[in-house]
């Protein structure tokens, strides 16, 4: 077999088993759906938690109405904060 086509096949076994992991630990997420208030989450963990987009996360944090910490470029926010938020979703 040609070099090549064995590099591009094992480009796409790593491909494909870095996206089934990352799928599973999502939907590990999605299931457990349990936010612990004394957590750090990163955006993207609580964009999943919340059913949101990350993009529409962040933009509640800049709007200070989840409360965040941006740490080396992603923002780290606290289960508590997302509770809180929550809860005042529900009220509304």
């Amino acid at each position: 077999m040609n070099p090549l086509w064995m590099a591009v096949t094992r480009f796409g076994v790593l491909l494909g088993v870095t996206l089934r992991l990352k799928s599973f630990r999502e939907g590990q997420l999605r299931e457990r759906n349990e936010i612990r208030p004394h957590r750090i989450y990163s955006s993207h963990e609580a964009s999943i938690l919340l059913g949101v987009e990350r993009a529409e996360l962040v933009n509640l944090v800049t709007q200070k109405k989840i409360m965040g910490r941006m740490v080396n470029g992603n923002y780290r926010i606290p289960g508590s904060s997302l509770l809180s938020y929550l809860k005042h979703d529900e009220v509304a």
